[in-house]
């Protein structure tokens, strides 16, 4: 259940992990938000969840800002996938589960959305 990350590889549109003795593809698309629990982080697709054994920081540095965006020490949400905000929740498109934002990530959160 640990993830293989190659950063030279030529697909940049997703990331492979090593899941239950298969390497899966996820599509950065498919990626609704990811979850931290303990040692391990849970991906969480549309369809699926992948637990692997990595760190949150390791998958924040990996996936970069410009798509994802980290609003708790337990949350990282794939920007385009949010629905709307209500007072500190980030509501994600298609999915029941709302997501608190942490205080201290509340700002830069909100400075990475365009808001008029």
């Amino acid at each position: 259940m640990e993830k293989k990350y190659n950063s030279n590889s030529i697909d940049e549109n997703a990331i492979y992990l090593r899941y239950e003795s298969k390497i899966h593809r996820i599509g950065l698309t498919e990626l609704l938000f990811i979850e931290a629990q303990k040692d391990y982080v849970v991906l969480h697709t549309h369809e699926n969840e992948f637990k692997i054994l990595s760190s949150m920081k390791q998958l924040a540095d990996q996936l970069g800002n410009k798509e994802f965006h980290r609003i708790h020490r337990s949350y990282i949400v794939r920007l385009d996938k949010i629905d709307f905000l209500d007072g500190d929740e980030v509501y994600l498109k298609g999915s029941p589960k709302r997501i608190q934002v942490g205080p201290s990530f509340r700002s830069p959160f909100l400075k990475s959305v365009r808001m008029i």
